[in-house]
């Protein structure tokens, strides 16, 4: 009986352990990315999933970065890439367990992520169609796993942009978004984003880059963006995306000294 629990117990350590191992190796890819350093960040996410063959997060990411560079320079190559490993994380997250509770949240949330990515990905590539289908989608699932856990705060930030955003969008566009059901509520959804900001985990730092573009576009808070921008660009001082928007708002701001 006590070898068996000791045998139990060493696997049980075991299993925690890597499973930290494998949250601080994926953390220093995401970190690098953030940075970007973009060509270390995708040599660890590769080794990452060479390493953890089933733990989708490397092919999640990896699928990020290209859809940044898409974002950034509209070669469409770089959607192909996108949907190549946006596919390959969502087949390791189908084979999720639906019946255990952890599992079913964390497969709802990321399967629900890749859905918000294929979104802006259709958006910026003019196919509104296939945006407003994927956002669909995302909705569907963050909601579902909202429900079984209220205080699973990332699942709040795909919700909490869209809201938002479909609330500032064309007359004709959101036509189109309410004839198939899909309603804005701009006040939630800044709510939502604050919240993420707040006290998310894997998605705080987007959620606080988002209310930050917020606060100096639309609402026009100018201290509040610099406040949270200066976080971020301290966090990741080579993000130079992170860093122009802070010299956008200090240029609002006149204060010039610092830049």
């Amino acid at each position: 009986m006590k070898k068996n629990l000791v045998i139990a117990l060493i696997i049980i350590f075991s299993i925690s352990l890597n499973s930290q191992t494998a949250d601080k190796q994926i953390q220093s890819a995401v970190s690098k990315f953030y940075n970007f350093n973009f060509s270390k960040a995708s040599d660890e996410l590769d080794l990452f999933s060479k390493k953890y063959p089933n733990d989708h997060r490397g092919f999640y990411y990896k699928s990020v970065m290209n859809s940044w560079f898409f974002l950034g320079t509209l070669n469409e190559a770089f959607i192909d890439s996108f949907n190549f490993y946006s596919k390959k994380a969502a087949t390791i997250l189908e084979q999720l367990d639906d019946d255990k509770e952890a599992d079913k949240i964390k497969k709802l949330f990321w399967l629900g992520m890749i859905d918000y990515n294929n979104s802006v990905v259709s958006a910026r590539n003019n196919d509104f169609a296939s945006a407003l289908v994927s956002t669909t989608s995302m909705r569907n699932r963050l909601e579902e796993a909202i429900k079984i856990n209220p205080d699973f705060y990332d699942a709040y930030l795909g919700l909490g942009l869209s809201n938002f955003a479909f609330a500032e969008i064309p007359a004709a566009l959101k036509w189109a978004a309410n004839l198939v059901g899909f309603n804005s509520d701009k006040e939630l959804g800044l709510s939502y984003i604050q919240l993420v900001a707040e006290k998310g985990n894997v998605l705080k730092t987007d959620a606080q880059f988002y209310l930050s573009q917020i606060y100096s576009r639309t609402i026009i808070d100018y201290p509040e963006a610099e406040k949270i921008l200066t976080k971020l660009v301290k966090s990741y001082p080579k993000n130079l995306l992170f860093n122009y928007s802070l010299a956008s708002i200090k240029y609002e701001l006149n204060d010039l000294t610092s830049l």
